[in-house]
């Protein structure tokens, strides 16, 4: 009975042995895997040993100690089924696109603009600006006045010839110059100078009247002036047949004889300022006396041939 107890016993702890065995080598091809997927997913892990496991699966089966079986014979060792070795696989590298770099802004940093805000204390709305209205340009002055013309000078050559008046007006006025029923007219020149011999006057004292017409037609009032003209006197006297002609005057002058407007003769007065000639007695109209000088000629006098 013992040895079959003994046998059995042999038997059942063989048939743990290799019971636990089997389990043992599941285990370890389980582990195996584990670690092999542990590598997969993360090859920098090592795998965990196999050996705790197994003795783990032992104690929760409740297999015999090795102390308690100290006098049996050895279990046969049953080597774990090796699991695969493995294998790194390089990673490729993975290219991609460089992304280039943004353009650099050299533009000065634009700080913003705070939005006003409403203001503290709002007057009353301003009131808006008229628009001017253009003023028209104002229309030229009329010219409704011309001033008299001035009276420089009358040269007579000490009082012996007919008067030139001298004078300025306005620039291209008419000048009229009037005096003992005689007149003459003249222009004012661009600058405004004129001048005017005036003939036809008597001897004696006489007044002159000078006035402009401006070139806008307007007249001026009148500027007045007294020329004073000398004449030699003349007398005829009979002597028989013949005519005695005396003409006295300025000594030394030059004396104009004309017989009814047509001149004679010319003579000069002596440094007595007298004259005497012969007319033969047929001689009939009138005869006229006047001084000369510088081409111009002055008042006359006038007598007639007796009989």
């Amino acid at each position: 009975a013992a040895g079959t107890a003994a046998a059995g016993a042999a038997g059942a702890g063989g048939t743990a042995v290799v019971t636990t065995g089997l389990v043992v080598g599941a285990v370890a091809a389980l582990a195996g895997a584990a670690v092999v997927v542990a590598l997969v997913v993360a090859p920098s892990a090592e795998p965990a040993p196999a050996a705790p496991a197994a003795a783990a699966s032992d104690s929760e089966h409740g297999a015999p100690s090795r102390d308690d079986d100290a006098g049996a014979s050895p279990d046969p060792v049953v080597e774990a089924p090796q699991a695969d070795p493995i294998v790194d696989l390089p990673l490729e590298p993975v290219e991609s696109e460089p992304v280039p770099a943004p353009p650099v802004d050299d533009s000065p940093a634009v700080e913003p603009v705070p939005a006003p805000g409403p203001p503290s204390n709002p007057g009353p709305a301003p009131t808006p600006t008229p628009t001017p209205t253009p003023t028209p340009d104002p229309d030229p002055p009329t010219d409704t006045f011309a001033a008299p013309p001035s009276i420089a000078s009358i040269d007579t050559a000490d009082s012996l010839v007919m008067p030139i008046f001298s004078g300025t007006a306005e620039a291209g006025a008419s000048v009229t110059v009037s005096g003992a029923g005689v007149s003459a007219t003249t222009s004012a020149d661009a600058s405004g100078a004129w001048s005017v011999e005036l003939t036809g006057l008597p001897a004696g004292p006489s007044t002159v009247e000078a006035w402009q017409v401006d070139p806008a037609g307007n007249t001026s009032q009148r500027t007045s002036a007294t020329v004073d003209l000398l004449a030699p006197s003349l007398s005829i006297h009979a002597a028989g047949p013949l005519f005695h002609l005396r003409m006295e005057g300025r000594p030394r002058a030059a004396v104009e004889v004309l017989l009814d407007g047509r001149h004679v003769y010319r003579t000069t007065l002596n440094g007595g300022g007298s004259n005497a000639d012969l007319a033969w007695g047929e001689i009939r109209g009138l005869l006229q006396i006047r001084y000369v000088a510088d081409g111009r000629v002055g008042p006359t006098s006038d007598a007639r041939f007796p009989g």
